[in-house]
């Protein structure tokens, strides 16, 4: 009996020869996805040995006693516009160049927002500034410590996840920054795919087709012409995030 567990993040066919080795040897497997674990089972796994353990957040570090205004003066964002928020790396399947398109949808709408972009390359903010010349409703920060982005998130109005469906790794990603927006008490928007509704659905989001700037932009423009819908979704959000703590999937996987 082994006392190695393998953590697996993607799944892929080139590692053939690594999981046929974990398999004789009956190694524990930790999956962050179901799709990771419904590869790794038709590979020839045992399922009794796969667990499901999603991402996580900390969530004393994104429970400030903060209001929105407070944190709009700290991030020196603007304050009498609708912030909609999108944090992370810039790369395709991220989805970001869809909220950029989108933000041109919203503001022939609505001139009253600005699209805050916060992460990426050096190398990816040069390709995506230039996407975005021209409009003036889209602000692009680049990287920020990651200490700084609880007080950004809870600067904004609304909190985007535009995933990608093109690519395959979306179909099996646990993304990070979407336990930091659940605990940002935020509303968020979000690409409607398989590992995205492990943990969101039409209860705690806002859930649109991905790669569709237009959905996007309607998704959007939910959470500017309804108060009451924000608050019922992210406060149910805030509820769901509970079960994510970096504390409970260590007990789980213990």
């Amino acid at each position: 009996q082994t006392s190695l567990v393998f953590e697996a993040h993607r799944f892929s066919v080139k590692r053939k020869l690594f999981y046929d080795r974990f398999k004789k040897a009956g190694i524990k497997v930790v999956t962050i996805s179901e799709a990771i674990k419904n590869n790794l089972v038709s590979s020839g796994f045992d399922s009794k040995n796969i667990l499901i353990a999603h991402d996580g957040v900390n969530l004393e570090d994104f429970n400030l006693d903060i209001t929105k205004e407070e944190a709009r003066l700290k991030t020196n964002l603007p304050k009498d516009q609708k912030v909609i928020m999108y944090t992370g790396h810039l790369f395709e399947w991220k989805g970001a160049t869809v909220l950029l398109e989108a933000a041109k949808i919203v503001r022939n709408e609505n001139n009253n927002s600005k699209f805050i972009f916060i992460g990426g390359t050096e190398y990816d903010l040069e390709q995506f500034r230039e996407k975005a010349k021209g409009l003036d409703n889209v602000l692009i920060l680049g990287h920020k410590p990651h200490k700084e982005i609880p007080v950004f998130l809870k600067a904004a109005d609304v909190l985007v996840l535009p995933n990608s469906a093109s690519e395959k790794i979306s179909s099996y990603t646990s993304p990070l920054k979407l336990f930091e927006y659940m605990a940002s008490e935020r509303p968020i928007v979000a690409s409607d795919l398989s590992s995205i509704k492990e943990i969101l659905n039409s209860e705690n989001s806002v859930l649109v087709n991905p790669d569709d700037p237009g959905a996007f932009a309607d998704g959007i423009s939910k959470f500017m012409k309804n108060d009451a819908l924000e608050e019922i979704l992210y406060k149910k959000a805030s509820e769901d995030v509970q079960y994510y703590t970096w504390q409970k999937i260590v007990e789980k996987i213990l």
